[in-house]
C-alpha cells in the first residue's frame, strides 16, 4: 500500500495504530485472503487434523473400524466425505469474509 493513505489517515487525526487497523490491514486482507484460503485447504487436505485437536485421526479411526469388518471402501469414502464437507466448509467461510473485505478495495487511478 501507498504511504500516501497512511498521511492522510494521519491527516484526518487517526493514529497509525487505527490507520493499520481500518485502513491499510483490510486492503491487505483483501489481496491476501485468497491465497490465505487456497493454503488453509491444502493443509487440511495434506495434514491430519486430528493431532491438531489432540483426537485420533480421521483416517486411523476409519482403518480401526474397517478393520473390524473388512469395510475399507465405506471406510475410505466416509474420509473423503468428512474432508470434503471440511474444506466446503472452510472454502465457505473464507468466501464469506472475503465478500466482507470487497468494500475496501483500493483502486488506483
Amino acid at each position: 500500500m501507498d504511504s500516501e493513505q497512511l498521511e492522510a489517515a494521519q491527516s484526518v487525526g487517526l493514529s497509525n495504530m487505527k490507520a493499520y487497523q481500518r485502513i491499510i490491514i483490510p486492503q491487505a486482507m483483501v489481496v491476501a485472503l485468497p491465497n490465505l484460503c487456497t493454503a488453509t485447504v491444502n493443509l487440511i487436505k495434506a495434514t491430519s487434523l486430528g493431532y491438531a485437536f489432540s483426537l485420533q485421526e480421521i483416517t486411523l479411526k476409519a482403518k480401526v473400524a474397517a478393520n473390524f469388518g473388512y469395510n475399507f471402501v465405506e471406510a475410505y469414502l466416509d474420509i473423503f466425505v468428512v474432508y470434503m464437507m471440511l474444506c466446503m466448509i472452510v472454502e465457505y467461510l473464507f468466501k464469506t469474509y472475503e465478500n466482507r473485505l470487497k468494500r475496501f478495495r483500493y483502486a488506483k487511478e
